[in-house]
């Protein structure tokens, strides 16, 4: 999940926190957030340093499920905000 100052400040809007209330980084202090992924409702960043090296590579996540293994690209498993960040 991705976070920001701006998501624990309560007294600060947040479109993940209270959707539609507003992204305070989108216009304001915004140095430490998102530059690729981002969209007008909110530039968090993801907090792995793992999954941005990962998607880098394109890696492929593999796993284990009652239905049998399965593979999954990476840039399926660690989604963008997008138009609905909550």
């Amino acid at each position: 999940r991705t976070r920001c100052g701006y998501f624990t400040d309560v007294s600060k809007p947040c479109n993940k926190r209270a959707p539609g209330s507003g992204c305070p980084a989108v216009a304001g202090e915004h140095h430490n957030h998102a530059v690729l992924g981002a969209s007008g409702h909110c530039v968090a960043v993801h907090p792995s340093d793992m999954g941005v090296a990962l998607t880098a590579f394109d890696a492929v996540v593999s796993y284990e499920s009652a239905d049998g293994p399965g593979r999954i690209p990476i840039t399926d498993f660690y989604l963008p905000v997008g138009d609905t960040p909550h």
